[in-house]
Parts: C-alpha cells; sequence; structure tokens
C-alpha cells in the first residue's frame, strides 16, 4: 500500500484500496495504445469516495431519512444539488470494482487474486460492524429518544443484538457498500475465471454505438421490471439494487482491457453526459412543479433514469479518460488513503453533527465547522492507521507499505 513518500510516477502504484490489485493494464497485443496505468480510474475513484463524503455531510441537511438531522434541516436546494450525482455515484463505484478486478487478474494467480480480495473486504467490514458503525446507532437512537443511556451502556447491548433499541444492532449502515462487494467477490470471481477465458470479443468503430445502446436497454428494462419501491442496503433483501450493482459489477469487468470499448466510450463520451444533464433536469423540473405521480406506476421514469445512468457513466469514463490519465502526486496519495476514509468518514459526520446542531450556531457556521472536522478528522484518521502495523488490515490497508516492502 501506497504512503505519501512514494513516487508518484511509480509504474506499479498502489493497490486498489476497494478491490486489491494493480490497476496496471493488462492487454492482448503490444498495439495497444493504453497506458500502463490507469491514473484515471485512480482519480476518479479520489474524487467520487470524496464526493460520497460530501454527499454524507449533506444528508444531515436534507428530509431525507438519515440517522441525525440538524436543526437547520431540511434545505430543499440542497436536494436538488444533491440529486445531481445520486444517479451515477454508486453505480460507477461498482463499475470501478469491476474493471479493476479485470486489471489486476495478470498480477495474481486466481487462488491468491481471490484469497486476498475477500480478507481485504471482510476484515475491515467485521470491524467496523463492530467498532465503527457501532456510534452511529448510537446518537440515531439517542436522537430518536429510544435510549438515555450513555455509550459504554449501549455498547455491549449492541455487540448482544438488543431488540429494545429502537435501531438495527448490530449493523453495518454506510459498509453496506463493502458488505456487496464482499458477496460479488465470493459469488463472481470465480465466475470471472471462466468469463476472461471467453473474453475475446471487443468493439470496432462499426459498433461503437453499441457501448451507449445495448447498456440502456439492459438498465431501462431492468428497471422496470424490478421497480425500487424501497431502497434496501441488505444485499440479500435488495429486489432491484443487488441484481443492478451486480451487473455494473460484471460490466466493469468486461470491459476492462479492451481498446475498442474504451475508444466507443471517449466517441461517445458528450452524447452520454448530455443524456444525465437532461434527466436531472426533467427530475428537478417533476420535483419541484407536478411532482412523479403522473407517471403511471413510476416505471416509465425509473426506466428512463436508469437508462440515463448509463450516460452519466458513459461521459464521466469518457472525459476521465481525456483529462486525468496522467500522474498526479495528490491523486497518488489519496488512493492509498480512500478505504480508511470511507470507513471511518460517516461516523466522524454523525458525532460531530450530533453535537454541533445542538450549540444553536448559524448554518454557514455550523455546516463549515462540519465539513472541517470530517475532513480532518479523516486525515488525523489515516496517518494514524498508516503508521500502526496491526491498525493497517483492519481498515483495508495491506499489512506493509511498499516502501517497507522493498528493504
Amino acid at each position: 500500500m501506497t504512503t505519501h513518500t512514494d513516487k508518484a510516477n511509480d509504474p506499479k502504484g498502489p493497490d486498489d484500496p476497494i478491490d486489491p490489485g494493480s490497476l496496471k493494464a493488462s492487454y492482448a497485443g503490444p498495439a495497444s495504445t493504453m497506458p500502463a496505468r490507469r491514473y484515471d480510474i485512480d482519480a476518479l475513484r479520489v474524487g467520487v469516495f470524496g464526493l460520497l463524503i460530501l454527499y454524507h455531510v449533506g444528508m444531515f441537511y436534507v428530509s431525507w431519512g438519515w440517522h441525525v438531522k440538524s436543526s437547520h434541516a431540511p434545505l430543499l436546494w440542497l436536494e436538488n444539488l444533491m440529486l445531481l450525482s445520486n444517479p451515477w455515484r454508486l453505480p460507477l463505484l461498482f463499475l470501478i470494482s469491476g474493471l479493476s478486478v479485470r486489471l489486476a487478474w495478470d498480477k495474481y494467480r486466481f487462488l491468491r487474486l481471490y484469497a486476498k480480495r475477500i480478507v481485504r473486504l471482510w476484515v475491515p467490514l467485521l470491524f467496523a460492524i463492530y467498532f465503527i458503525c457501532a456510534p452511529q446507532r448510537y446518537f440515531e437512537a439517542v436522537e430518536g429518544g429510544f435510549i438515555s443511556m450513555s455509550f459504554t451502556e449501549f455498547w455491549p447491548r449492541y455487540i448482544a443484538g438488543a431488540d429494545d433499541m429502537g435501531v438495527n444492532v448490530p449493523d453495518y449502515t454506510h459498509m453496506w457498500f463493502i458488505d456487496f462487494l464482499l458477496v460479488f467477490t465470493v459469488i463472481l470471481t470465480p465466475v470471472f475465471a471462466g468469463l476472461k477465458r471467453l473474453q475475446t470479443f471487443d468493439l470496432g468503430a462499426r459498433s461503437a454505438k453499441y457501448i451507449l445502446i445495448i447498456p440502456m436497454i439492459f438498465f431501462t428494462l431492468l428497471a422496470g421490471a424490478l421497480r425500487e419501491d424501497e431502497v434496501s442496503h441488505y444485499v440479500f433483501g435488495a429486489q432491484f439494487n443487488t441484481p443492478y450493482y451486480a451487473a455494473m459489477y460484471i460490466l466493469g469487468f468486461l470491459i476492462g482491457g479492451k481498446d475498442g470499448f474504451w475508444a466507443a466510450i471517449d466517441r461517445y463520451k458528450r452524447v452520454g453526459l448530455g443524456f444525465g444533464l437532461g434527466l436531472w433536469a426533467f427530475m428537478i423540473i417533476c420535483r419541484n412543479t407536478i411532482g412523479y405521480d403522473w407517471i403511471p406506476d413510476g416505471r416509465l421514469f425509473w426506466g428512463a433514469y436508469h437508462a440515463c445512468v448509463w450516460g452519466w457513466i458513459i461521459g464521466i469514463l469518457g472525459f476521465a479518460r481525456k483529462y486525468l490519465n496522467k500522474p498526479n502526486p495528490y491523486i497518488h496519495y489519496f488512493n492509498g488513503a480512500v478505504f480508511p476514509y470511507y470507513i471511518v468518514h460517516q461516523t466522524i459526520i454523525i458525532v460531530a453533527g450530533f453535537y454541533l446542531t445542538r450549540m444553536n450556531i448559524p448554518l454557514d457556521v455550523e455546516a463549515s465547522m462540519l465539513i472541517f472536522i470530517t475532513v480532518l478528522g479523516c486525515m488525523l484518521s489515516y496517518e494514524c492507521i498508516r503508521r500502526i502495523m496491526p491498525l493497517r488490515p483492519l481498515f483495508g490497508l495491506s499489512l506493509f507499505t511498499q516502501s517497507s516492502a522493498r528493504k
């Protein structure tokens, strides 16, 4: 795992903190023009997870259900802004995870990759459930008026799964993303072993349009058939989310390392981004004027919604490849920090937000302080975690730094 002292132009780069393995690309022939390292994928991972942290700060201020709320909530204008990233943020992360598996495949033998991924996901998930997520449920229960006990009294009952706390205990709260990845890893990685042998197809210039058309049709039909009436973050109980995110994960694996696919993405990036922006404008007009009830059964709306998600992804991947596929020392550093930041950020937001809003300070001061505390808390946590060897595997980092491994 990288440290900030590693050279930014290290051709190996850091292991993917969510999907372990180098993003060093492997291609079938020497004619490939793709660089040895997919710096754009590194940059996208850092950018999307950074956006996720700000999004969860925003959840403190909107009307949508969350653990704790500011006294200044709800801010409807903020909801409109947050809807700008709502459609594509998580699907893109699952696609990047699958793509990272493909680009890491030739670095490791199957069994080593399989075991490495499971350990690097399962250990942090288990640790987070019992230690990182517990304060989130505690402050949620306190704010909801379900309990009046101290955290030291709450935590043993949390571990025991007491049913009188008013909230689900124990639970993985924001770590549901890692739970999904763990299940996909266990089930789909052996499937990928077969898919990799069959992965001889690519897109030519004449078939480039299919990179936009076929996934859009697929996700439209999927959303129409499995209408998402209620969001579920439990992988074996999510009627829509599980097949939807699994499809993104598999699709990421299939397009990884294929020059024709990436040429097609580059060709249609403007069209895709136009679809995404058009969807956002449609959503904002509907929710602020006539609402969604006029759309029969919601299927037409959700079908269009998830079709345009793919447009967003095509646009973001294409423009990232064009402008971000180059070494950057800051991206190099934060790529190693992504997993620890992800694990700790929501607990910091909830604890800090719970106390800040009880200080009755103006909105701009409260929000600024919350963002500052969250970012500072993530930075300090990572700097401590990466220096203390026993903590590293608990937060998804390799046991030794790259510099240590070279000695």
